[in-house]
């Protein structure tokens, strides 16, 4: 789910070298409706728009979209952090930690692999969940201090969307006139 949502949120192509298709992705369009302050994107205009159609409250929604996102965040900085925790731990640990791996690339899983796994040294078993933790939190407050300007830009959205109906409304009345 995370893969396909990154893969569709990323406006680039990608060609893996080999294989015979593209991995496209479509990018996120943004758009700007009369009253607002700023661009949004149009999935936040898409859902701001079902909520005011189904008359929840302006600040409901806002709440709703402020708490948005919280999870992909923090799984995106624990992978992040696992990669690097565990490229550090290569880098520091040198051939006494890549060797056991390399066990088990060419040997398979057997007894005596795992051992080797076994002997490297914690310190270097512990840097990918140092890592994950360390991504996590940082992609979490990173997350937590744009709650404002997330709840902010679905006033705009709304402001927008209720500007946007009194303008229809207006031109539906004009052309009513002209009848």
């Amino acid at each position: 789910m995370l893969y396909k949502k990154a893969l569709e949120s990323s406006p680039l192509w990608i060609r893996m070298p080999g294989t015979p298709f593209t991995m496209v992705g479509n990018g996120t369009h943004y758009e700007r409706l009369p009253g607002m302050n700023d661009w949004a994107s149009r999935d936040l205009i898409t859902r701001m728009a079902k909520g005011i159609n189904q008359n929840t409250p302006v600040t409901e929604l806002q709440q709703v979209e402020g708490e948005r996102g919280r999870n992909e965040a923090v799984g995106y900085g624990v992978g992040a952090g696992l990669v690097a925790g565990g490229l550090t731990s290569r880098v520091v640990g040198g051939e006494k930690v890549w060797t056991p791996f390399k066990d088990v690339l060419k040997k398979g899983v057997t007894r005596d692999t795992l051992r080797g796994l076994a002997k490297i040294p914690n310190v270097y078993k512990a840097l990918p969940l140092v890592g994950a933790g360390l991504g996590a939190a940082y992609t979490y407050n990173n997350w937590h201090n744009k709650k404002n300007d997330r709840i902010n830009q679905a006033g705009d959205v709304a402001k927008g969307l209720l500007i946007e109906r009194v303008l229809q409304n207006k031109k539906l009345v004009d052309a009513q006139l002209t009848l």
